[in-house]
């Protein structure tokens, strides 16, 4: 990617491109507007409206209807948009009220409720309403809320309310104007008590490509329609995030949408980071997505933030619901709350963390769960700085696989569990990334049976392929490395390299005569293994050797009737028959 240098200067045009941009307490709010009646608009101190806002017209409709819906006499008519932080709530908000300003007569006012204290910012809208100020802000706030619940229609923005305990406190509520008053709350927090509660979801791929061609209509472009669907993905949809990015390209012209991908790809928040510093003076925003996040997670109770930690280190857009279960179940570290109605406490901390929209189903339904792209970079690079917490999350994990790894020997017949495969799959590769490759290697062998079973035999060869290579099999427990050449002789045979099927097979009995007792079952498999594959090659004297072997070894272990004889006895048969001895066969 091109180096871009750092922006300085806006010019005029860029200066109220800001669209979309979730920041809350950072809202000049009424500082560039008259506090007089304008263009025969209803009083307000509503910020700059947003040329270059796009989208949202569902959500926009939807607030309308629930605020004009009929209520009984003496209902305040009010909605709370909650959704994550950067999602784009106050732009929404802000949206709604320049869109219907002169549905409210009585006014609209944005009030930004980063205080346990509501009557100070009431107070300030007294020279709005023409309000004389009266001996203390206490009492000009009374007249505020007087003047508002006696008049025309009016609506109340409260913009970042923090959560319920705010929401429910007596100096709060009792500042609050009621009817004809109407409310429009946004919150990250997903219940508060008494509330009708509208969630607002992330920007969709459309939209996403909508917010970046509004800043520079390149995006738009068919040629470029892969590239900036791959950006709007990254940022899975995050208005804030979007917006920058679609700021500074509109700046640098001479940045492509493929350059600024493959900086994306190659350094991921780095990238974003560099973006955000160049945009530094940005109005109205001067909250980084980093502290979106990391205020996110500092608000979190401690078994929700252990279950971001869990997600984040499965595989991405995989985060199976019933692991998730079992890795929170199975903490030692956490003590998880009981919740009426919830009988399984993993499960109702699983739950609250989708409420508020941290995790959502992906396309396998609710069995299987995705975490939002950026928090999971976010949380995996805190993870980064706290080694040993990170390692004690990839041990637990490492359990959880070798469960699910042994059951997916019933992925054949039972279809309950199937879509379990693509997950588990997925994790073979997370748990070799991260360094884990015996937990990997163990995962990889149980998931290739499985794999051969359901006719897909290249997919189980290339699982295996990758633990098979001097290298990594001297950095496994020699157990798993003999399964795992094992497993490959298997495969290659399946595709018909006999050779190097042989060739495996060898080494796995090198390495099993190495560290197992020479009558030990598991070289009575690979000696039937290898006969069978001897038998494919037209080496019957060596096939029948090593057929014998494995059955002296069996003999030892099993009844005369076991199964695992019956099928070695019939397949010496077959040596034999080939052979010529016809009546040792019989």
């Amino acid at each position: 990617m091109a180096t871009s240098p750092l922006v300085r200067k806006i010019d005029a045009e860029n200066a109220v491109a800001a669209g979309n941009i979730e920041v809350h307490g950072d809202f000049n709010v009424g500082a560039a507007k008259s506090r007089e009646k304008t263009n025969g608009h209803p009083p307000h101190n509503l910020p700059e409206r947003n040329p270059k806002f796009v989208g949202r017209r569902r959500e926009l409709d939807e607030i309308h209807e629930r605020l004009c819906a009929a209520a009984s006499l003496g209902v305040t008519q009010q909605t709370a948009a909650h959704g994550l932080g950067g999602v784009g709530k106050t732009s929404i908000a802000i949206e709604y009220a320049w869109s219907h300003l002169d549905d409210y007569p009585g006014g609209i006012f944005v009030i930004n409720c980063n205080s346990n204290l509501l009557h100070p910012a009431l107070a300030a809208l007294a020279p709005y309403l023409e309000i004389e100020d009266a001996e203390t802000a206490q009492k000009t706030a009374l007249l505020v809320k007087s003047h508002l619940q006696s008049g025309p229609p009016s609506l109340l923005i409260l913009d970042n309310v923090r959560d319920d305990v705010q929401w429910a406190s007596q100096e709060f509520t009792s500042h609050l104007p009621v009817s004809p008053c109407r409310r429009l709350i946004t919150t990250r927090h997903p219940h508060l008590p008494g509330m009708n509660m509208y969630p607002i979801e992330r920007l969709s791929v459309a939209e996403g490509i909508e917010l970046l061609g509004a800043h520079r209509p390149d995006a738009k472009e068919s040629n470029n329609k892969e590239i900036v669907t791959a950006i709007v993905n990254w940022f899975d949809g995050l208005a804030v995030g979007l917006t920058v990015v679609g700021v500074y390209m509109s700046i640098h012209s001479d940045i492509t949408w493929v350059d600024y991908a493959e900086a994306l790809s190659a350094k991921g928040l780095g990238t974003l980071r560099e973006t955000e510093r160049s945009m530094a003076a940005l109005p109205d925003y001067n909250r980084r997505v980093d502290s979106v996040f990391d205020d996110l997670l500092r608000s979190l109770p401690p078994e929700q933030r252990c279950a971001l930690d869990y997600a984040a280190i499965l595989p991405e857009d995989t985060v199976v619901g019933s692991w998730l279960s079992s890795l929170l179940e199975a903490d030692s570290t956490l003590q998880l709350p009981t919740l009426p109605g919830h009988p399984h406490p993993a499960d109702a901390v699983i739950s609250s963390v989708q409420h508020r929209q941290l995790l959502r189903s992906a396309a396998e339904g609710v069995q299987v769960l995705t975490l939002h792209r950026i928090l999971r970079r976010r949380v995996n690079e805190i993870l980064e700085t706290t080694p040993d917490r990170h390692a004690a999350l990839l041990d637990n994990l490492c359990d959880v696989a070798k469960v699910r790894g042994q059951a997916s020997r019933a992925a054949l017949t039972d279809k309950s569990i199937r879509w379990e495969l693509r997950p588990l799959l997925a994790l073979v590769q997370s748990l070799r990334g991260s360094g884990r490759l015996n937990a990997a290697a163990s995962l990889a062998n149980w998931l290739c049976p499985t794999l051969r079973g359901l006719g897909r035999f290249i997919e189980a060869r290339e699982r295996v392929r990758h633990f098979a290579s001097s290298e990594v099999l001297a950095a496994i427990n020699p157990a798993e490395a003999a399964t795992t050449l094992s497993n490959f002789a298997v495969n290659l045979r399946d595709l018909g390299d006999l050779p190097g099927a042989r060739q495996r097979m060898e080494q796995a009995i090198q390495i099993e005569l190495q560290h197992l007792e020479a009558d030990h079952p598991r070289l009575a498999a690979s000696y039937s293994n290898l006969a069978v594959i001897l038998q494919d090659l037209g080496d019957l004297p060596g096939a029948r050797q090593r057929m014998e072997q494995a059955i002296q070894i069996e003999l030892q272990h099993f009844a005369p009737d076991h199964p695992t004889l019956e099928a070695s006895y019939s397949n010496l048969a077959l040596i034999l028959k080939a052979l010529g001895d016809l009546q040792g066969a019989r």
